[in-house]
């Protein structure tokens, strides 16, 4: 499926939300909006939409399903300053142990220092850890990105 596609899909399920209510996916849905728009003013306002929507009444699922979108939304746009703003949200780390949020987490801010060229000897090994971590629990959509950033630093993944 075409970003293209997935943009007017979502679209149509966001018009059928919001006939019956946004708390229970709507934040999740503008994150993954976030990453089918085709340029940065559409990402922008999808993520203004969702970031709206987490003020108000909605599902943990979906806060955590917004962050996780919104991290890889500005991954793909390369948009560091962002990326490491909603790794850092107080949503994202609220008390409870989310294995895997806390693995994409991690995975975007070491994506951000690798592209930073900080540290590039301690983040490349950061980074294999990291990596190791993510398969052990099967979260294998999210290793592209890691050995992308291990490519650029002249690790091997």
């Amino acid at each position: 499926m075409s970003s293209d596609d997935a943009a007017r899909q979502i679209y149509a399920a966001l018009q059928i939300a919001q006939e019956t209510g946004l708390g229970y996916a709507g934040a999740a849905m503008f994150g993954m909006l976030a990453r089918a728009v085709p340029n940065a003013q559409a990402r922008a306002e999808a993520l203004h939409q969702g970031t709206a929507l987490l003020g108000q009444p909605c599902l943990a699922q979906s806060v955590l399903r917004f962050h996780t979108h919104a991290m890889d939304a500005t991954i793909e746009g390369a948009e560091w300053d962002d990326v490491l703003r909603y790794a850092g949200s107080r949503s994202v780390h609220g008390g409870r142990a989310f294995t895997v949020a806390f693995l994409l987490v991690r995975r975007a801010r070491l994506v951000a220092a690798a592209e930073n060229g900080a540290d590039v000897a301690g983040t490349r090994t950061r980074l294999l850890c990291l990596r190791q971590e993510v398969f052990a629990v099967g979260l294998g959509s999210a290793l592209q990105v890691i050995d992308a950033a291990l490519e650029r630093i002249g690790g091997r993944p």
